[in-house]
């Protein structure tokens, strides 16, 4: 789901190509040709599950749709996967009713395993949360969205942003869209420093 940078001025993805001369606009129109699909259909996948117990199993592992690690997480320990599922196999989700919720529940639980950080805990409250038809109402930040905000220059509290904080054109985005958008493109955002 990352870019590949070829050069100073081009970044390459999967389809299309992205220069420093686009707008803000074009670069929204190339996030929803090129990757916003990408990520609906990872949510998809886990939606799709037939069984809690194995949705968890997927998610622990960081599993994508095609059954290969997501390029996100593929740094992460087996021992770190591991334990990211007994712990994921002790938690109660019949209560959870937000996004939030489930977020701040994983990141109390999860936070603590060693090797295990913001993005894999978001990422994991992604997939969960699609099983349970829970989704983000607000732009979680780890280290690439955070690049990415400030190369807009928004001052950020906290570790969530309102889409209202974000430009105009961002905000025809849903906040999980805004994330993945943020991370992406975040070499390219400086040049719309609000």
């Amino acid at each position: 789901m990352s870019c590949i940078s070829s050069s100073a001025k081009t970044v390459s993805c999967s389809v299309g190509k992205v220069t420093d001369s686009d707008s803000l606009t074009a670069l929204i129109k190339d996030y929803q040709k090129v990757h916003s699909k990408n990520l609906d259909n990872e949510l998809n996948y886990y939606a799709s599950q037939n069984y809690e117990k194995g949705m968890l199993e997927k998610a622990a592992r960081s599993e994508a749709s095609n059954g290969n690690c997501h390029p996100h997480q593929y740094r992460i320990l087996r021992a770190a996967r591991n334990k990211t599922l007994e712990s994921l196999q002790k938690l109660d989700f019949s209560g959870l009713n937000t996004f939030e919720s489930l977020y701040n529940l994983l990141k109390s639980e999860l936070g603590p395993i060693s090797g295990v950080g913001p993005l894999m805990i978001y990422d994991t409250a992604l997939r969960i949360g699609a099983y349970r038809s829970l989704y983000p109402e607000k732009v979680y930040l780890h280290a690439g969205t955070r690049k990415g905000s400030q190369n807009l220059g928004i001052k950020l509290k906290g570790n969530t942003l309102d889409k209202s904080q974000l430009p105009e054109e961002i905000q025809v985005l849903e906040p999980m869209h805004i994330e993945n958008f943020l991370c992406i493109y975040k070499d390219h955002l400086k040049k719309f420093y609000l």
